[in-house]
Formats: C-alpha cells, sequence, structure tokens
C-alpha cells in the first residue's frame, strides 16, 4: 500500500493502555524526528499529560446497546474475552464490551475523518490495541502489534522486537516490508541458536520467568504484601498471587516423577489462564481445563497425557480442578513446573501446544508437536495442525505413528527466518542498548522501510 504524507509527515496512531504504558513508550518516541512523523495518541481515558490525544466517545454506557452493535458492525465482536482485565476481574465484561464498542465505533469514525498511515499497538489484547489494529487491517492500513521475541537470539537478554500485522500471527510480512537482513548472517545465527537449545545452554522459558512475580508470590515476603494489598484493595491480582501459593503447595502432592514417566506419553505445556494463545487462537477451546479433558477423552488407546504448568504461573490452575481432572483420566500425569522442558521432551512421543515457544524447543530436539490453533506455526510444515475435532483420535493417532521427520526441522527454520526478517536488530547484534534506544530505533527503521 501507499502510504500518503500530509504536509510532508507520514501520520502515525500510538494507541495507549494507560498512562504508564504511554510513559514507556515516550523516550523511545524521542528517536522519530519530528519533521518527517506526526504522531497522534488514541486513548478510551482522557490524560491531560498527553498531547495530540484522541480520546474515544461514549457512545454506548449499557451493555445490550453495546452487544447489539458489536454483533452487527465487529469482525471479531468477542475479541473482548481476551482482555487480560476480563480475567483479572479489573473490569467486568459488561464493561469491557462497552468499551470494545465505543472504540470500535469510534475508530471507524477518525479513519473516515483523519488519514492515518500506520498504527504501532503493544503485543497484548487489550481492547485499545487488538481493536484499531483489526479495523485498520481490514481497511489496508499499516498497523503492526510489537511483540518481544528475544528467545530466538543467541544471547537471549538481547532485546528484539517483532512487527506483525496479524493478530493470530499467521501471515508474514510482505517481502518489500521486512528488514533487509543479509541470508548469511540469519544462518549463522540460526544454527548457532538451534545448536545451543540442543545442548541445554539455553533457557527459552528464562525470559518468561522475569515476569513470574507479577502472577505468583515465589516468597513468604511477596506472600505478606499480596496480603496487605488484598486486605486494602481487594484486587483480583493480589488475590490470584495468594490463591498461587495454595495451589502450588497441593497439587506437588499429584506430581509425577520424571523417572517414573516410563510410558508412550505426550506432553501439553499448559499455557496461563489469561493468555491470549488459548482464549484467541485456540481452536474449539474455552479454556485450560476443557482442553485437557478434550484430549483425555480423545488420546489413542495406550497414549498419556502429561501437563506441565506454565513457569510464569505455576499457581495459575485451581488445585481442586487439578485434582478432580487426574481422579476422573487414568491417561493424565501432571509434573513439577519446575523440571526442564528439554528432559521431559527427550522422553516423551512428543508435543501438544495452542501455540506456546515450548514448540521450539520440542522441533529442536527431534519430537513432532500437534498444534491445536491459529499461529505461527499453522501455514508450516514443521508442525501437524489440528483439521477436525471430530476426529481428533485419528488425526493423533496418525501424528504419533509418523513421528519427528527432518524435513519438520528445516521447515521450521523457515519460520525463524521468517521471525528475523521482520524483527529488529540483524541477527548477529550484539549490542547491549538501552530498551527505549532499542525500540526507537526499531520502529525507525521499520518506518524507513515502508516509506520507500
Amino acid at each position: 500500500m501507499e502510504v500518503s504524507k500530509t504536509m510532508n509527515k507520514l501520520k502515525i496512531l500510538i494507541p495507549i493502555r494507560d498512562l504508564k504504558y504511554y510513559e514507556d513508550i515516550k523516550p523511545a518516541l524521542a528517536y522519530l524526528s519530528k519533521e518527517k512523523y506526526d504522531i497522534t495518541y488514541l486513548s478510551y481515558d482522557q490524560y491531560l499529560e498527553i498531547k495530540n490525544l484522541l480520546v474515544v466517545e461514549n457512545y454506548y454506557s449499557e451493555e445490550e446497546s453495546a452487544k447489539d452493535y458489536l454483533v452487527e458492525n465487529s469482525l471479531t465482536p468477542e475479541l473482548h474475552k481476551c482482555d487480560p482485565r476480563h480475567f483479572y476481574a479489573i473490569k467486568s465484561e459488561g464493561q469491557l464490551i462497552i468499551e470494545q464498542a465505543n472504540i470500535d465505533r469510534y475508530f471507524k469514525e477518525i479513519i473516515k475523518s483523519k488519514k492515518i498511515d500506520i498504527i504501532f499497538s503493544g503485543a497484548a489484547t487489550y481492547n485499545i490495541w487488538t481493536v484499531p489494529h483489526e479495523i485498520a487491517k481490514s481497511n489496508n492500513i499499516h498497523s503492526y502489534r510489537m511483540f518481544d521475541m528475544s528467545y530466538i537470539n543467541v544471547d537471549i537478554s538481547q532485546p528484539r522486537t517483532w512487527f506483525s500485522q496479524d493478530i493470530y500471527m499467521q501471515s508474514w510480512e510482505k517481502d518489500e516490508h521486512k528488514f533487509k537482513w543479509v541470508n548469511e548472517q540469519i544462518d549463522n545465527c540460526l544454527n548457532t541458536y538451534i545448536d545451543q537449545v540442543e545442548k541445554n545452554n539455553i533457557n527459552l522459558s528464562q525470559t518468561a520467568l522475569l515476569a513470574q512475580n507479577d502472577f505468583y508470590a515465589n516468597s513468604i515476603f511477596l506472600l505478606f504484601k499480596n496480603i496487605i494489598r488484598f486486605f486494602f484493595r481487594n484486587d483480583n491480582k493480589s488475590l490470584h498471587r495468594i490463591k498461587s501459593i495454595y495451589n502450588v503447595f497441593f497439587t506437588k502432592k499429584k506430581h509425577t516423577r520424571l523417572s517414573n514417566l516410563d510410558f508412550n506419553f505426550l506432553i501439553y505445556p499448559l499455557n496461563a489462564l489469561y493468555d491470549e494463545q488459548l482464549l484467541l487462537r485456540g481452536i474449539y477451546i474455552k479454556d485450560i481445563y476443557s482442553s485437557i479433558q478434550i484430549l483425555c477423552n480423545t488420546l489413542p488407546l495406550g497414549v498419556n497425557l502429561v501437563i506441565k504448568q506454565h513457569p510464569v504461573d505455576p499457581g495459575g490452575l485451581s488445585y481442586r480442578k487439578i485434582k478432580e481432572l487426574l481422579k476422573l483420566n487414568k491417561n493424565l500425569y501432571i509434573v513439577d513446573h519446575n523440571i526442564p522442558l528439554s528432559n521431559l521432551i527427550k522422553k516423551s512421543r512428543g508435543m501438544i501446544t495452542v501455540n506456546s515457544t515450548s514448540a521450539f524447543d520440542s522441533l529442536i530436539n527431534k519430537k513432532p508437536v500437534f498444534v491445536l490453533g491459529r499461529t505461527f506455526y499453522s501455514n508450516s510444515n514443521s508442525v501437524t495442525t489440528i483439521k477436525d475435532i471430530r476426529n481428533l483420535t485419528e488425526e493423533i493417532d496418525s501424528f504419533i505413528k509418523k513421528g519427528f521427520e527432518l524435513e519438520q526441522l528445516d521447515s521450521f527454520k523457515e519460520i525463524l527466518k521468517n521471525i528475523y526478517y521482520e524483527s529488529y536488530p540483524e541477527p548477529n547484534n550484539l549490542k547491549n542498548i538501552d530498551y527505549h534506544e532499542h525500540l526507537g530505533l526499531a520502529i525507525k527503521n521499520k518506518l524507513e522501510i515502508i516509506e520507500k
């Protein structure tokens, strides 16, 4: 698409989740020339601190009228269910429906009255990011969700920003808008990366563990801190952390040791309960518990399911529900979330996932992957994607019998190559720069490519 220039400036829209996000991204945007780019912000709330801010109008205040609007006019009327605030009860479903409807209608008015060339949004599925993103796509406006893809670096402490145009991450960027990295550099980086994962020198869950404190009180100090926070604020996030301690303590009694997994099994690494990977991209999946039950019901005879909780949220699953699932299903086992995933993979027949990056480990360790969702794996021969839930037993049975083929690893390498071509910086970059500088340069370089 040709980008238009008003007064020789490219018009950029940045949806703002909250004031904190604005303060986080503002230093990065300072790397963009004011002479070349006109930046406008979009928010559901009014912030006097932000100049050039568009505030969503409140067309709807009643849930029913908002729901009617979404059913008749929205591309994805239930997108609000993927908003993290739904899980944490920060906003009720009714409030999120009203919010989605207001953003949907307002943004459609905005693109009629204002020329927008490009949109940059955060990665999570907040209404203010996902709704404009989907509408912009349908109107052929450049729109990118910016993901942290550091875990495909050899040194996973280095930042890498991936610009994805697709909310399910299924489609690839047009060749003319990809970063122009040298093929040989990508090949060398890929080979080193895969070699290091095989040797367990790279722990792909390491970056995720940095966020564990957001969901789990892993010390006495944090436990008491969250009890006090909940007492004064009555917030659901603190309650979740407190419950996690209880769930982890009692679920440990149900763990099976790695040494006792001497039977045929598939690994199902679990997403966090609130994870958009599950809610947005999972096909036929209502929630984690129902997905576990579906798999237990449909696994071929003699094949077991081993689940492992997400390292970020190890106590996120209800002990009561896990206990019930284990009692109902003799082919279900749960292991300690601290067990190295690679050790589990090597004993398995393969992996089932929605869109977990655990599949990276499985494919690199030459174990097949069965995918239940719409993902960046879906259009690839590296995995087997579910075709029909009614024939799931036959599909999984065929998947197990087929096993792993080296062509799958080659296809997986092509996926990683595409991610490198759509992300910044160049693959062999080892500069340890400030994150704001990294993000600012990433956006700047992406804009320069699009302008050509």
